[in-house]
């Protein structure tokens, strides 16, 4: 069963826990974005300064192209019912919001955003006593963009018999298991020696890596090596998976960051990673990833008032969203 603040969604940890998707075969795609934006930029596009923050969905436009981003299926909307959000548009792009036929995804109530950007957007949803979804359609006659954040739904929601596992961005809007191929590929205890294939390249200006030693992969943090980076090898999935790890650092002397695809990014833009104990020093966290993703970092740093920091990491796993394992080693 669900309630309808389980349609809200902020699109922060990538959207995972959202029950929104792209409309099947998409094309162009809604996205992941985030902050810091150019903020000069994004005043010349939008004509606001009021910027987003976090996370958000959004999409980029051609000349006549369309894009939907739409929920589960809602069993019927027993009353009144409200959708409220923040959003931006460039060029000559439109926003509707609609309510679509649950099987055959056909309008039958839409609803243009015609007020001023950021909004918030408030847009009253009749009452409907078949299964519907409520749908997010940008449109351009040119080339433009719509983003999106802060989806929050109140009403009268008639509860699901089942409840579906939240509908990734990307994923399927099902929970299946993550291919078990990926998941060997990914799983590794770094036992004897091996980094299975994970690497970890020196970073600019920092001397210090991560080596496998003693069943787990460790790396030593002082003046001259700040940095350390564990990637991962390339992957291509095919559904919403979660990537486990233990780790080890010493309290108050180190910070350790998941990143996804990129570490070229500021760290500030990763996930802190703050575990809980699983004995004898270590923690346990994971990272969610997507279908989109293709490749993780584990980024280790020594924090600003240390002068020396030991962080090790092992026993990555891959399990599906509800921690199931995807494969045996």
């Amino acid at each position: 069963m669900f309630d309808f603040w389980d349609l809200d969604c902020s699109f922060e940890r990538r959207a995972v826990d959202c029950m929104w998707a792209n409309h099947e075969q998409a094309e162009p795609a809604w996205q992941i974005g985030t902050t810091p934006l150019n903020k000069h930029k994004f005043i010349s596009l939008t004509g606001t300064s009021e910027l987003p923050d976090g996370e958000f969905a959004v999409v980029h436009l051609k000349s006549g192209q369309a894009s939907t981003l739409i929920t589960e299926p809602i069993r019927c909307i027993s009353g009144q019912a409200t959708l409220t959000f923040r959003f931006w548009l460039s060029g000559n792009t439109r926003l509707d919001v609609c309510l679509l036929e649950d099987k055959i995804l056909e309008a039958v109530d839409c609803q243009q955003i015609v007020l001023k950007q950021p909004g918030p957007a408030l847009v009253d949803l009749p009452g409907m006593n078949h299964p519907v979804r409520i749908a997010l359609k940008a449109e351009s006659s040119s080339q433009g963009m719509a983003l999106i954040d802060d989806l929050v739904v109140m009403g009268d929601i008639c509860p699901s018999v089942i409840r579906h596992h939240g509908v990734r961005l990307f994923g399927s809007g099902l929970a299946q298991i993550p291919d078990p191929n990926v998941c060997r590929l990914l799983s590794c205890n770094f036992m004897e020696g091996q980094t299975c294939l994970y690497s970890s390249g020196r970073v600019a200006l920092s001397q210090s890596n991560f080596k496998a030693r003693d069943g787990a992969v460790t790396a030593f943090l002082f003046k001259k090596g700040k940095v350390a980076v564990l990637e991962s090898p390339t992957f291509r999935l095919n559904a919403a998976a979660r990537i486990h790890f233990l780790y080890r650092n010493d309290a108050n002397t180190s910070v350790v960051f998941v990143c996804h695809d990129s570490i070229s990014r500021e760290l500030e833009s990763c996930f802190k990673v703050r575990g809980d104990s699983a004995g004898h020093g270590w923690h346990h966290d994971f990272m969610e990833v997507l279908p989109s993703d293709t490749k993780f970092y584990m980024v280790a740093k020594l924090a600003d008032n240390s002068r020396s920091a030991r962080v090790s990491i092992t026993n990555i796993t891959v399990t599906d969203v509800d921690n199931n394992i995807a494969c045996s080693l």
